[in-house]
Order: structure tokens, then sequence, then C-alpha cells
């Protein structure tokens, strides 16, 4: 590739963040298991972040901001959580079990906004 040769470059971003208006508060937590980027997180028993098993969850915390992989179980890594803010329902990670739509008034009791 020559000095003046025209490079192209692409950038796709990430549609999580809803929008600005209602602050984002964050948190972090050690992981029980592996959980994935933008997944809706429970507290388990141990007081560690578990995946939900339901949208009924009574432990239901946040959204996981990082994933957490079988290294960072292990090592008791702290996994970034949202605890308040606004995000597109779309971009969540579910289990097969639970629906966007059935997160959505208890998202809202803990302050998280689904669009």
């Amino acid at each position: 590739m020559g000095l003046y040769d025209v490079k192209t470059h692409s950038y796709e971003p990430e549609n999580f963040y809803a929008g600005a208006q209602y602050p984002r508060m964050t948190g972090g937590k050690a992981a029980s298991a592996v959980i994935a980027k933008y997944e809706p997180v429970a507290i388990d028993s141990d007081g560690k972040l578990a995946s939900l098993t339901a949208a009924t969850d009574t432990g239901l915390y946040g959204i996981a901001l990082e994933e957490a992989d079988e290294k960072a179980v292990q090592d008791g890594r702290v996994v970034p959580v949202l605890l308040t803010g606004e995000v597109f329902a779309s971009a969540l990670t579910l289990p097969a079990s639970v629906a966007a739509a059935d997160l959505e008034v208890p998202f809202r009791k803990l302050g998280i906004f689904l669009k």
C-alpha cells in the first residue's frame, strides 16, 4: 500500500444505551457462573452474580456490562453491572426462558428503563 492510497475503516456502534436523561449508575460484584455481556443478572444466596432463571427472579440486580468467562469466575473478578439507566430491550442477552417484556416492570422498580 502506497503513501497516498485511500484507506477505509468501518465502525459499528453498539446500541445499548437508549438515552441520556436518566442517570447511569453502576456497581459490581463477583460472578458465580459464566455470564454474557448485557445479560440481566440476579444475586444468588452467596451474594454473587448469577443468570436469571425466570423473569420473576426475586434477586434481580441489574445488567452485566461485561462478560464473565470461566477465568473471571475462578479469579473472583468483579463484573461491572448497570444499576440504573435507559437501555434498548433488543440489546439485552436473554436466557431462553425470559422475554424482555417480562423484565420491564421488575427493571422499573430498580431504575432501569427498557426502550
